[in-house]
């Protein structure tokens, strides 16, 4: 529910009810009868506007490749023609005075900070405040383009493309960088550890591969049950459709995650052995059964929405855990875990750095004592950890590798 009409005869609601992707209904409270006002049948509803004096709706947003907005007020729409004129990047309201006649609007964009302008209406003029960060404004950072490609059994698959700045877009090492969930998506975006891959000398490609948000019901509940089978597919075919264009060398791909990430590292090096030269996992759940055992105690509410897109037979979750298939792991591994995660616990890491030593195939393992689930422990733990897989990185892919300074070095973390 996002709010009423003036007189509170209408509700305004995003819900995916009788379609496909989230849309936005307005319902009469007296009748019921619902009025479609806006959707789109492949993406979900992203935000909206309403004006806060009228109670009238503005606009709606869509997350396709890069946010779209659709207007209900012609004013505001010419608002936003202005705006675009005036610096590149996605434009969002962030707040207004109570007359609506100031806003102040921010520029969201995948190659730059974000920044700030103060905008009068009636003068149709903007002033810029001030940038995120100042320092960055002199960077140049690697371009992100949104791509798309066929999956392997037809579906289109949507993600996202950086190539490093200022070299040809030929033959490059590249990084497949799952984000986590699985339940969220990658978006257009200033994304530091993508330009950190970047300026190393890697391509960077991030699929929103099936069972990722946005896209609509059919898109998250093709994921359902595919965790270790066609999500581990899809993020394959984005390699070979980087691979096939001559973008990215195919003897030199890497793959790594955090979290779900982390597990899609782990299965696409165990089911898939040959696809991938190296694996980074970072938190990432190795065996299913113990995950869903240990599920957080405020998670048991959703266990029925666990047990119906990732699986509950036991027989199943072990053939999809890659600590049982860490024999046919033959690529070279990083591994790290935060000791204090109550989500996914450091046994995951423990028993899958042991079970492909058992093998006798290379695994660098660090442990963080001061931290959980994917973050805390400071700055220092962020640095330390991307200093060690920038070093492994650049071993086996070949891209540049700053040595790093005293608070970087990371050998006392190993395991």
């Amino acid at each position: 529910m996002i709010g009423f009409n003036a007189d509170n005869s209408k509700l305004w609601i995003i819900c995916s009810l009788d379609a496909d992707a989230e849309r936005l209904l307005e319902v009469d409270c007296r009748t019921g009868e619902r009025k479609t006002l806006s959707e789109d049948p492949h993406f979900d509803v992203n935000g909206w506007m309403i004006n806060p004096l009228r109670h009238t709706l503005e606009g709606v947003s869509y997350l396709k490749e890069k946010v779209e907005w659709t207007f209900f007020d012609k004013d505001v729409q010419e608002d936003f023609k202005l705006l675009k004129k005036l610096r590149k990047g996605e434009i969002w309201v962030s707040s207004r005075d109570q007359a609506d006649r100031t806003w102040v609007v921010s520029f969201r964009a995948a190659d730059s900070p974000t920044v700030f302008y103060h905008f009068n209406r009636a003068a149709r003029k903007a002033e810029f405040l001030f940038s995120e960060d100042p320092k960055l404004e002199k960077v140049q950072f690697a371009k992100m383009e949104p791509i798309s490609f066929r999956a392997l059994d037809g579906m289109t698959i949507y993600g996202y493309l950086t190539c490093p700045a200022g070299v040809p877009a030929k033959k490059l090492p590249l990084v497949v960088l799952v984000h986590g969930g699985p339940w969220t998506r990658d978006t257009w975006s200033l994304n530091f550890v993508v330009q950190w891959l970047a300026n190393r000398g890697y391509a960077v490609l991030q699929v929103n591969f099936r069972g990722s948000t946005g896209y609509g019901k059919a898109h998250q509940n093709a994921g359902d049950l595919e965790w270790g089978g066609k999500i581990i597919q899809d993020l394959v075919d984005g390699k070979n459709w980087v691979v096939g264009r001559g973008i990215a060398d195919p003897q030199r791909v890497a793959i790594m995650g955090g979290s779900f990430g982390g597990y899609a590292a782990l299965a696409a090096l165990a089911f898939r052995p040959l696809e991938f030269s190296c694996g980074v996992d970072m938190s990432g759940v190795s065996d299913w059964s113990a995950f869903m055992a240990a599920l957080p105690a405020r998670w048991t509410t959703s266990r029925a929405q666990w047990e119906r897109r990732l699986g509950k037979d036991q027989e199943f979750l072990k053939r999809i855990s890659p600590l049982f298939k860490a024999d046919q792991i033959v690529r070279p591994l990083f591994i790290s875990h935060n000791a204090n995660d109550t989500r996914v616990k450091q046994e995951h890491s423990d028993q899958m750095a042991a079970a492909v030593r058992r093998n006798g195939k290379e695994v660098t393992y660090l442990v963080f004592t001061n931290a959980g689930h994917l973050g805390g422990g400071g700055f220092s733990n962020v640095i330390r950890r991307y200093a060690a897989i920038e070093e492994f990185l650049g071993k086996i892919m070949g891209g540049r590798v700053e040595p790093p300074s005293e608070e970087e070095k990371w050998e006392n973390l190993k395991k």
